[in-house]
């Protein structure tokens, strides 16, 4: 009688992730989704994100991304790729850790500027607005904060990609062109 319960709760179990491993990457395409990630994305760069197609699988977990595109500003460097994918380890989320396995980034461009201010990125956040005061209340009992989520990411591998550093310190401006072919970084505790 166990056996069969057990037996029972397997197949749906397996149901369950097929259909899950069917579903996923037909919701992960959907407008909400894109506008949703394009906010975020707006949020962490100060860029709009421009994507052809979005696929996330189960088995293994993954996320890979065609074509991304940060685009700035009118005169902005362009911050893109042809391909970015990542992949996720199931076992250390049950410890609320997550573990990326692996990040591949292909046919990345990438614009760096020296200024006598120093180096600017090709992006940044919007500057955020002042909170407003708060009236004094009487002081609350600090509530446990819970752990959160910790991630760690064990590969990264970066295949023709180009790395442009424009030198405005220098008359005329110099440009400096960097191709990588192929660079495997592995992350070590």
């Amino acid at each position: 009688m166990i056996r069969r319960v057990l037996l029972a709760l397997a197949v749906l179990v397996a149901v369950a992730l097929a259909a899950v491993a069917i579903l996923l990457p037909r919701l992960a395409d959907r407008p909400e989704v894109r506008e949703r990630l394009t906010e975020a994305a707006r949020d962490a760069t100060g860029r709009e994100l421009r994507y052809e197609s979005i696929g996330i699988g189960l088995f293994p977990p993954r996320l890979e991304m065609v074509a991304p595109d940060l685009v700035g500003n009118g005169g902005d460097d362009p911050v893109r790729a042809d391909r970015v994918g990542l992949r996720v380890a199931w076992l250390p989320l049950l410890a609320r850790q997550v573990l990326i396995e692996r990040i591949d980034v292909e046919g990345a461009e990438l614009t760096l500027r020296r200024t006598d201010e120093g180096f600017e990125l090709p992006f940044s956040p919007p500057e955020e607005e002042p909170a407003p005061e708060r009236p004094r209340t009487e002081p609350r009992e600090p509530r446990e904060q819970s752990e959160g989520f910790s991630l760690l990411v064990q590969h990264v591998r970066i295949r023709d990609a180009a790395l442009r550093l424009d030198d405005r310190t220098l008359s005329p401006a110099a440009e400096l062109l960097l191709g990588v072919q192929t660079l495997d970084l592995e992350i070590e505790d």
